[in-house]
């Protein structure tokens, strides 16, 4: 019996930290795929004009990095009219074969995501099947929550310390090349989303899996709340029953 709830406990914490990273990773889809933050931000930086294109053409070229990322094409072609002349978008070969190496990784994060989705899931059958109990069941929910908080609060203090610092060891750490050394001066991609950009994403990423986390942990601490008030009223049933015999 003792063996049975401990691993329905360890289940719970595991679906907690879990479902703690398949929110990181989803709040980090969703911002990437964000236009109208992209939108925001090129005007912001005046992305356009720098780069010499309408931004019209700036849109249409972020469509097919997005695509291209989601892998939903093959290629980056893409022909633009900048300062008065008809040109590939992207021509440097070093940042699109960057691009290959982002493709790839961000495809693989999609694919962690989901297999941390399936395996949160899992876990919480897993631990309802060996009977929990519900007020344990939310208390061990909300540890995992918080022990899968420690990655992204890290990552959060790191890149408000230094950015610069924390987005080239994030480059380190995620590509086994160093083709994402590319030149300001000539790569269309660095001028289209330079560090001040990412900066942006980063923040962005972070208040929205904030406040989706403060959600998951507004729902446990309900159903703890409820479980308490549940367990509560049947212990002064059983304490009525028992002086009326």
């Amino acid at each position: 019996m003792k063996k049975r709830k401990t691993l329905a406990r360890i289940f719970m914490v595991l679906a907690g930290v879990f479902v703690t990273l398949a929110t990181l990773l989803t709040s980090i889809d969703a911002a990437a795929f964000d236009k109208g933050f992209y939108r925001y931000q090129y005007k912001r930086l005046g992305t356009a004009e720098r780069i010499g294109i309408s931004e019209e053409d700036l849109m249409r070229a972020t469509d097919v990095l997005l695509d291209y990322c989601a892998g939903k094409r093959d290629d980056l072609s893409l022909v633009v009219d900048r300062d008065g002349m008809r040109v590939q978008m992207f021509t440097d070969e070093t940042e699109v074969a960057h691009m290959v190496d982002v493709q790839a990784l961000f495809l693989l994060m999609l694919s962690v995501r989901n297999g941390l989705a399936i395996a949160a899931m899992l876990c919480l059958v897993l631990a309802f099947c060996l009977r929990i109990p519900l007020v344990d069941a939310m208390k061990k929910l909300m540890w995992g929550l918080g022990l899968g908080l420690l990655i992204p609060i890290l990552c959060g203090v790191l890149a408000a310390a230094d950015f610069n610092w924390f987005w080239t060891q994030f480059h380190h750490v995620f590509f086994t090349n160093d083709l994402w050394l590319l030149n300001p001066a000539t790569s269309v991609l660095i001028q289209m989303v330079p560090e001040a950009f990412f900066a942006a994403i980063v923040t962005k990423i972070l208040v929205w899996f904030a406040v989706v986390m403060l959600i998951w942990f507004g729902l446990a601490g309900l159903s703890l709340y409820v479980a308490r008030r549940r367990a509560k009223r049947k212990e002064r049933r059983k304490d009525a029953a028992g002086a009326g015999h």
